[in-house]
């Protein structure tokens, strides 16, 4: 059993990468979480290029923040540059299914929005061994027992 990444994309899905152990999210989202462009008036926060949404959040602000005085357009033409380049690898027939869109999520130090916690389990991993054995729900524990479906 793994604890799942508890970063949500733009899109509202979660990443279903195992989290690096004692950390919260996988080793591509611990490194990449937010992408922070210095601008005349703070820094532009973009998310990480990984889907559709992302790319087209990313676009928005970079426009906004063109049109609001605060990233010239020299800084702006390299972003959307990059932005196009990031979208040739994007997976454009993702199929979306909103049964797995994030219904809740937590606030992170940083601000951004966390995951619930999720532990998956391998079906051919032993519960006996598992250090998160107690939060399974497919194991029985001690003191508990399985539901009949007789009755």
């Amino acid at each position: 059993m793994h604890m799942a990444c508890r970063h949500i994309k733009v899109n509202g899905l979660r990443c279903k990468s195992p989290a690096l152990k004692g950390g919260q999210f996988c080793y591509y989202h611990s490194k990449t979480r937010t992408v922070e462009v210095d601008v005349k008036f703070g820094p532009l926060r973009l998310p990480t290029p990984e889907d559709p949404a992302a790319v087209q959040l990313s676009v928005a602000r970079i426009n906004q923040a063109i049109l609001c005085g605060h990233l010239d357009l020299r800084k702006a033409e390299s972003l959307f540059t990059g932005l196009r380049i990031a979208a040739r690898f994007i997976d454009r027939k993702q199929v979306f299914d909103a049964a797995e869109t994030v219904q809740s999520a937590e606030e992170h130090v940083d601000g951004d929005e966390l995951a619930p916690l999720d532990y998956v389990c391998d079906d051919d991993e032993d519960c006996n061994e598992c250090s998160y054995s107690e939060l399974c729900p497919r194991c029985i524990h001690p003191g508990e027992e399985a539901e009949d479906e007789d009755d």
